[in-house]
């Protein structure tokens, strides 16, 4: 548990839940030890161990495996060069920034510092999770309990794979929404390499993961985390221990 250290109020409006009115605060931030950088699962162990998972324990990640776990999305491999990452760079600046949502609180992840960034306070998990299917029904993470808020029934940790789709160049309207398309097919590619090094580090480290689509309340969730208006949710990956078969 995080002492907070910033209260303000807000509310919460997503689609199919109720408003309700939070007092949030930030929790504080973390420092991760360094990365585990050699040894380790070989990588076509690691391919071989990669499967999608479908429920997981309820048990705590440690901090330290979720350090490794973020590394491996986009940390830097070479601590001397701010553009020398674990996965390509295909534009600068990095297109896509990552938000680790746990019971307490969320985080956002600074791969430069190698560290996590309190943003909020309290346990956004179910909006992220509930993610429409191909039938249209709503994820199987996500109940909703009888006072009509929603609760999280997934994995203890949820990441969030963000672009910003801000763009600083000028030119006409036409101009501008080819150049946002391109940021985020640009993006899209970033977010697949990452989640890809998050599902082998798991597998690596013993970590189940399970890819979803965007939330059905993907904007009301940015509003609610006051990321920029123009953040696009990408993809979103429950991480925790894969519960026994």
């Amino acid at each position: 548990m995080f002492v907070s250290k910033v209260r303000m109020v807000g509310y919460i409006c997503l689609s199919w839940f109720r408003i309700i009115t939070v007092v949030w605060t930030a929790p504080d931030d973390v420092t991760f030890p360094p990365p585990v950088r050699s040894g380790g699962m070989g990588i076509f162990s690691g391919l071989q161990a990669r499967r999608d998972i479908e429920s997981f324990e309820p048990r705590l990640l440690h901090w330290e495996v979720l350090g490794n776990i973020l590394w491996a999305a986009c940390g830097l491999n070479r601590p001397d060069d701010a553009t020398a990452r674990t996965v390509p760079m295909l534009t600068l600046p990095f297109p896509v920034t990552i938000y680790l949502l746990a019971e307490d609180g969320v985080w956002q992840y600074d791969a430069l510092g190698h560290r996590l960034t309190g943003v909020r306070n309290g346990d956004f998990r179910a909006f992220a999770t509930a993610s429409a299917g191909h039938d249209g029904s709503i994820s199987a993470y996500v109940k909703v309990i009888s006072d009509g808020t929603p609760e999280h029934t997934g994995a203890p940790v949820v990441l969030l794979l963000i672009a910003d789709q801000r763009s600083s160049l000028g030119g006409d309207v036409i101009y501008q929404q080819t150049a946002q398309l391109d940021s985020r097919v640009k993006a899209a590619l970033h977010a697949g390499h990452m989640a890809q090094n998050i599902q082998l580090a798991g597998s690596a480290e013993g970590i189940g993961v399970r890819a979803q689509y965007p939330p059905v309340s993907s904007e009301a969730l940015i509003r609610a985390l006051e990321m920029p208006s123009e953040a696009d949710i990408l993809l979103v990956l429950q991480l925790g221990y894969p519960a026994a078969r």
